[in-house]
């Protein structure tokens, strides 16, 4: 229960119980996180500005169309004694618009809405039986709450029953289980494609040259005190 309340959409879903306005047009959202194994990438279809800290999986540059996502940061915050004892020296900062992701990216934007589209298709052809599914495990998933309290309130064969509704109702919940999954199946080769997508675009976008730092001025020429300069000057 504790690593389900910790996961991506989850926290979305917490946030929405304490901040219902949380997604209204609006409302400017900014989230921080380290996302160290992408377990909050699903962020980036929620926040309309996103900074990951210190994390080695980054958000992907791409996301779906739906998303308000219009910012978004990648940023290495170190102690002051963790800067000075860096071998490497913290990256220079670089910023790329939205022009410069849509031309870098292009081959991967393409790729990627194709590949959406054909997961979006397969999902819709089976959204009915899907929809089935859920409703028939919400009802299941009453019945194992309510066998289990039973369970541990009941004694002789009162909790015996208790039981058998209990390990009859989790039979049946499994085996929508794995209907489910034979309807989701031909989505696994589209799905997984994208992610990689998504993958190779979050690595070209890093691996952009960044900016060469903008040189100081070279100072003017020392000139010493004459009728014709000021003191100091």
């Amino acid at each position: 229960a504790r690593f389900s309340e910790n996961a991506s959409h989850n926290k979305i879903a917490r946030l929405l119980e304490r901040y219902p306005d949380f997604l209204d047009p609006d409302v400017h959202t900014v989230g921080m996180t380290d996302t160290k194994h992408g377990e909050d990438h699903a962020w980036a279809e929620y926040f309309k500005c996103l900074a990951d800290v210190n994390s080695p999986d980054p958000f992907p540059p791409v996301v779906s169309a739906a998303s308000p996502l219009s910012e978004l940061h990648s940023a290495p915050l170190l102690t002051r004694a963790a800067r000075q004892e860096a071998v490497i020296p913290p990256e220079r900062a670089r910023e790329l618009s939205r022009g410069d992701l849509e031309t870098l990216l292009a081959p991967e934007i393409a790729l990627a809405e194709d590949l959406a589209a054909r997961c979006f298709a397969l999902v819709e052809e089976r959204a009915q039986a899907m929809d089935e599914i859920h409703r028939r495990l919400a009802v299941l998933t009453r019945v194992m709450d309510r066998a289990a309290t039973l369970y541990n309130e009941a004694t002789g064969a009162a909790r015996d029953q208790a039981f058998t509704l209990l390990t009859q109702a989790l039979s049946h919940a499994r085996s929508l289980d794995r209907r489910a999954g034979r309807l989701l199946a031909p989505l696994a080769s589209p799905w997984s494609a994208l992610e990689e997508v998504l993958e190779t675009a979050r690595a070209r976008a890093r691996e952009t040259p960044r900016p060469e730092p903008t040189p100081f001025p070279d100072p003017p020429p020392f000139r010493e005190n004459t009728p014709h300069a000021a003191p100091g000057f």
